[in-house]
C-alpha cells in the first residue's frame, strides 16, 4: 500500500527556523523535506543579517578603539583611510565559514532532503517546485522577511542600498544617508561612520528606536551624535534624486511648518522596516489566512489550517533569530512528536 504522504513534514524557506525545523524533524525520524527558494541554505541571517553586520561592526568598533589609543596611554594613531573591499572581503570570508554548518551536505546527512526552487502550494498538503509535486503530512513555513520600501517619490531611479546589497559594496563613500532610525539602520550607520563617512540619519517617528523607553534612545543618540552622525527625527522624506552620481534627498519636519531642505549623499540606504515574504506562495490555495504583516499563528505556531506552522519573521511576531529558532522547536513538538507545546 502506497504511502498518502511523501514526507512527514515539509518546511519551506532554509533559514534560522526552517533549519533548526530540519535538524530537529531528521533527528526524530521524520521523513522531512526542506527547500529554499535560493541557492543557499542559512536564510538572512548568514548572508544579510547577523552574520554580516556583526561583523562589520566588530571591524569598525577596532578602528574605532585604534583611534582612541591615547586615551588608554598609548602613542596617538590616526589610522588611513578604509579599503571597504578589504573589509568586505573579511565579511564574506567568515559567511563562507560559517555556511559550512549550513550546507546541504550537513542537512542531507541528518536525513533531511534539501530541494532547492520555487515553492507553490497546490491545496494544504502538496506544493509545487518548478514542476515537481512535493505531499507532507505536515508544513512549516519558514520564508521570513525581506527590506521594505517607503513609497518615496524617486527612489526607484536611486542606486539606493539595503541590508541585503550593502554588504557587497566596495567603495566607502564619502557621504552615506541612512533613512530610517531602527535597529538595522543604526548598527550600519555607526559602523560607517566608524570607518570613515560622514552619516546622516533621517527618521520619521520623533525618536530614533521608536518602540523603545526614551531614556535609552536618548543615550544612543547622544553616543552617535558624539560619533559625527547628523540625526534627524520627526522628518519626513519628501522625494529623491540621482544627479550627476549624487542623491540629493529632500526632507521637512513631520509638523509641515518647516520649509523643506535637501541633502546630498554618495549613497543611500534605505532601513525603513521590513515586510512577510508571502507573495508567490499559493497561500490561498492552501486556505491559508494572511495579512500584509504576515501569517497569523497561535501559540502553537499553527496557522488556521491545523497541519501548516508558520514560523519566524513569517508570522510578524518577534523578527528575531533566536525566536525563529525557538520557535520552529514549537511547531516541531507539536507537529511531529504530538505534544503541546505552546
Amino acid at each position: 500500500m502506497m504511502a498518502k504522504y511523501d514526507f512527514d513534514l515539509g518546511i519551506i524557506g532554509g533559514g534560522a527556523a526552517g533549519l533548526t525545523a530540519a535538524a530537529g524533524g531528521a533527528r526524530f525520524g521524520a521523513k522531512t523535506i526542506l527547500i529554499e527558494k535560493s541557492n543557499r541554505l542559512g536564510g538572512d541571517c548568514l548572508h544579510y543579517g547577523c552574520v554580516p553586520s556583526k561583523t562589520l561592526i566588530r571591524t569598525a568598533g577596532l578602528r574605532s578603539l585604534i583611534k582612541r589609543c591615547k586615551e588608554f596611554g598609548l602613542p596617538d594613531v590616526q589610522p588611513p583611510p578604509v579599503d571597504l573591499g578589504a573589509v568586505m572581503d573579511r565579511v564574506k570570508y567568515i559567511i563562507e565559514k560559517i555556511q559550512k554548518h549550513d550546507s546541504e551536505e550537513r542537512f542531507c546527512s541528518l536525513g533531511a532532503r534539501v530541494l532547492f526552487g520555487n515553492p507553490v502550494f497546490i491545496d494544504d498538503h502538496k506544493v509545487a517546485v518548478d514542476g515537481q509535486n512535493i505531499c507532507a503530512k505536515n508544513w512549516i513555513i519558514a520564508t521570513g522577511s525581506s527590506p521594505s520600501l517607503p513609497p518615496l517619490p524617486g527612489l526607484v531611479s536611486v542606486p539606493y542600498w539595503t541590508n541585503e546589497t550593502v554588504f557587497s559594496q566596495r567603495k566607502l563613500p564619502s557621504r552615506l544617508i541612512v533613512l530610517g532610525g531602527g535597529p538595522v539602520g543604526l548598527e550600519l550607520a555607526q559602523a560607517f561612520a566608524r570607518l570613515g563617512s560622514k552619516v546622516t540619519i533621517v527618521e520619521f517617528m520623533e525618536q530614533i528606536m521608536g518602540p523603545e523607553d526614551k531614556d535609552i534612545a536618548d543615550i544612543v543618540r547622544k553616543q552617535l551624535e558624539s560619533e559625527g552622525c547628523l540625526i534627524f527625527t520627526g522628518t519626513k522624506a519628501l522625494s529623491v534624486e540621482y544627479v550627476n552620481s549624487l542623491i540629493r534627498l529632500t526632507i521637512s519636519g513631520n509638523s509641515g511648518k518647516d520649509q523643506p531642505q535637501i541633502i546630498e549623499s554618495d549613497a543611500l540606504l534605505v532601513a525603513a522596516g521590513r515586510k512577510p515574504n508571502i507573495d508567490g506562495l499559493g497561500l490561498d490555495a492552501a486556505g491559508v489566512v494572511y495579512t500584509p504583516r504576515g501569517i497569523p499563528t497561535d501559540s502553537r505556531m499553527k496557522t488556521n489550517i491545523s497541519h501548516i506552522y508558520a514560523c519566524g519573521d513569517i508570522n510578524g511576531q518577534l523578527p528575531f533569530t533566536h525566536v525563529a529558532g525557538y520557535e520552529a522547536g514549537i511547531a516541531l513538538t507539536n507537529s511531529i512528536l504530538h505534544l503541546p507545546r505552546r
